[in-house]
């Protein structure tokens, strides 16, 4: 068997097999590094589609109230909006806001994963404004930051008129 001469380079076998354990633990950390990364960044697009639907429910919610000619508090803490010749209405229904277009017509969901849902009259100097108040459920455990979203808005009658106590029924007074 021939000695390696002093001159000559190799690597031991010993050497490789720490190389690649080395190799292998960098890795293992990089890859748990990258997965939590990945799970952050759904849970992340989770709440800004959460965020999204609530925007576009409210926004919708707030269109709606500006064209009423009247707002009414309904039993159960809903809300009835009448709009012409038809009244629309919501409510929270298990975790779900629900909206009919017009009596007899079937409940559909503008908004689910609602922790809870709440309309109140909002009566300022010389007008009478609604006030949404809707709290997201957080998808685990306790949020840092509690997902509440508040819209306000004002019945004008359909476009025109002042939007004062004309707007607002009795029962809503209470």
């Amino acid at each position: 068997m021939r000695r390696l001469a002093r001159d000559e380079h190799g690597f031991m076998l010993i050497e490789v097999i720490v190389y690649v354990a080395v190799f292998a633990v960098v890795m293992v950390v990089a890859y748990m590094a990258v997965t939590a990364c990945m799970r952050t960044s759904a849970a992340f697009r989770r709440n800004c589609d959460d965020v999204q639907a609530a925007l576009r429910a409210g926004e919708a919610w707030r269109d709606e109230v500006r064209s009423a000619r009247s707002v009414s508090l309904m039993a159960g803490g809903g809300l009835a909006l009448t709009t012409g010749a038809d009244i629309a209405e919501y409510r929270l229904r298990g975790n779900d806001v629900e909206r009919r277009p017009a009596a007899g017509k079937p409940w559909t969901a503008v908004l689910g994963r609602v922790k809870s849902s709440r309309f109140v009259v909002d009566k300022r100097r010389s007008v009478t404004a609604w006030r949404w108040e809707i709290e997201i459920e957080g998808r685990r455990g306790p949020a840092c930051v509690r997902p509440l979203f508040t819209f306000i808005a004002v019945p004008w009658g359909g476009g025109g008129g002042g939007g004062g106590k004309a707007g607002v029924t009795e029962e809503a007074e209470r």
